[in-house]
């Protein structure tokens, strides 16, 4: 039985699965979809002036590490604050996680796991999303790579003070480039640790804390310029670290100690959501059972390896318990190519025990595990604009070219970060601006934004970002039903997850409201 690789056909293969890795990512890049609220929300922080504005606190609460905000306001700076200026870092960052993985598992693990790996990671769905996003995801993952590789070139001559140095540095920048990194550094950091004491190799173990004093001494630092520029002075970063704690990832951290059947309920629920995002697979069990299979595949053949992929998990794990890092969906993305790895070992595992003759079983085992991410990536490329999901310039466009004079745009509160961004483009003047409601907390906020239109002829409602509320009523169709009560419905335009429309109002049915006293429409909130 013969499982070996040639040179030849791998090679071919890897060539493939790289090219195939990299087509996926540049059709999404240059599909140059609109920037929806969460990428916008960071966006506007780098189309400020001047150009230090990014050591201020960042708006609309948005956190980021100081080396990512930097490159973002250099691309910016030299070509301008279009959507592929803004999404170029994160794209050569998973354009050059497809290689580095493959590099990775392949010089480390093997022929095999290097080629499943590559496999897996070339379509996996969040991969691809996140790299043309405006955001760090992307960047966290490239950087969790070359961690790991810094590690591994350092492994190959562990006495070679050039190498550990080479693997200090890397640690210095990556933690200046990555949050996350912290999280990889302390799963490299334990398990070179751990062998070091098992092997009584107390000269390396020495250079190893060195290293880490300078990788503790970096993240402080990062950190430190993080709060800074999160929170400036006085309650205002206290406001917007609050926010991120206890508003936007609530329920996100780890009940500890776990005390109820809820609590432990938490940590499985988490676990298989793990597989589903930000690894991308429907199938989650089976994905669950192949990691599983991969980590005594390692335990077995290389300890090592298997701690610097999987503690960084449980570290993260620990720092959610502490109330440190939400443990979560995107979030969780730097995670996305060591575990990848390990689910490939788990597949590898696989493929050896049912030999030639039940070679069906792990390929189809691949099969169902990649169906869903294949599907969706080949499909996602046929669109326009892959990926699409919140269209808010085309709605903006449409409405920007058929404006009347006297017009007026009501901005729904989903839609005010996309709008902000783009209403440089649009040359709409503030006064003719109407800010929705951005805290609805009773029905008086919805008859105030209603009243407000009606005190003008004609008002384009563009919205996007339309999300169930708490109490699970649709705002967008709430105002449209009041709205057909009180007005006309004269056009509309609709794109993906966007939508605009323009009502004409009766001047003879106006509110008393709009005779006592004008709307407050200065354009910003």
């Amino acid at each position: 039985m013969n499982h070996k690789v040639s040179v030849e056909n791998y090679r071919y293969w890897a060539f493939s699965l790289v090219a195939t890795g990299i087509f996926l990512r540049a059709m999404h890049y240059l599909g140059g979809r609109s920037l929806w609220m969460d990428e916008a929300k960071l966006a506007v922080n780098f189309t400020r002036d001047p150009a230090w504005d990014i050591f201020q606190p960042l708006l609309q609460n948005q956190i980021a590490p100081l080396g990512f905000l930097l490159i973002e306001k250099l691309s910016v700076g030299l070509l301008g604050a279009s959507e592929y200026a803004l999404r170029l870092y994160p794209f050569i960052a998973g354009v050059l996680s497809v290689y580095l993985i493959y590099r990775l598992a392949s010089r480390t693990l093997g022929l095999w796991i290097g080629l499943i790996a590559l496999g897996i990671f070339s379509v996996s769905h969040w991969a691809i999303y996140y790299a043309a996003e405006v955001k760090q995801y992307s960047s966290d993952m490239m950087v969790a790579l070359l961690l790991y590789l810094a590690a591994a070139y350092a492994l190959q001559k562990s006495g070679d003070i050039k190498r550990w140095l080479l693997l200090t540095v890397a640690g210095m920048a990556g933690v200046l480039l990555s949050h996350p990194a912290t999280f990889i550094l302390a799963g490299i950091g334990i398990s070179l640790g751990l062998q070091e004491i098992a092997r009584r190799q107390w000269s390396n173990l020495l250079r190893l804390g060195a290293s880490s004093i300078v990788w503790i001494g970096s993240f402080a630092f990062g950190l430190y310029a993080t709060s800074i520029i999160a929170s400036g002075s006085g309650s205002e970063g206290q406001a917007t670290l609050t926010h991120m704690t206890g508003v936007a990832w609530t329920g996100a951290f780890a009940p500890f100690p776990p005390t109820s059947p809820g609590d432990i309920r938490w940590y499985s629920t988490a676990f298989f959501a793990l597989f589903n995002h930000p690894l991308g697979f429907a199938a989650s069990g089976l994905a669950a059972f192949l990691f599983l299979t991969g980590v005594v595949y390692l335990w077995r053949r290389e300890r090592l390896w298997l701690g610097m992929l999987v503690l960084p998990m449980l570290v993260t794990l620990a720092a959610s318990a502490l109330h440190l890092y939400p443990f979560t969906s995107r979030l969780l993305v730097f995670l996305v190519p060591g575990t990848i790895i390990v689910i490939a070992a788990g597949v590898n595992t696989v493929r050896q025990l049912a030999g030639e003759h039940y070679r069906f079983v792990w390929i189809l085992a691949m099969a169902v595990l990649l169906y869903q991410p294949v599907w969706k990536a080949f499909t996602n490329v046929k669109n326009k604009a892959p990926y699409n999901h919140e269209d808010i310039r085309t709605v903006l466009n449409y409405v920007g070219q058929s404006m009347a004079d006297g017009d007026r745009v009501y901005i729904y509160a989903g839609a005010a970060s996309a709008f902000r961004y783009y209403q440089p483009q649009l040359d709409l003047p503030a006064d003719r601006i109407i800010w929705g409601t951005s805290t609805r907390k009773s029905w008086d906020a919805y008859q105030a934004d209603i009243q407000e239109l009606q005190c003008f002829d004609r008002v384009w409602l563009v919205f996007s970002h339309v999300i169930p509320s708490r109490k699970g009523f649709d705002e967008k169709r709430f105002l449209l039903h009041f709205l057909d009560k009180v007005g006309e419905e004269a056009d509309s335009v609709v794109s993906d997850g966007a939508y605009g429309y323009l009502y004409q109002f009766n001047p003879d049915e106006r509110p008393q409201s709009c005779s006592d006293q004008l709307p407050s429409i200065a354009g910003g909130q």
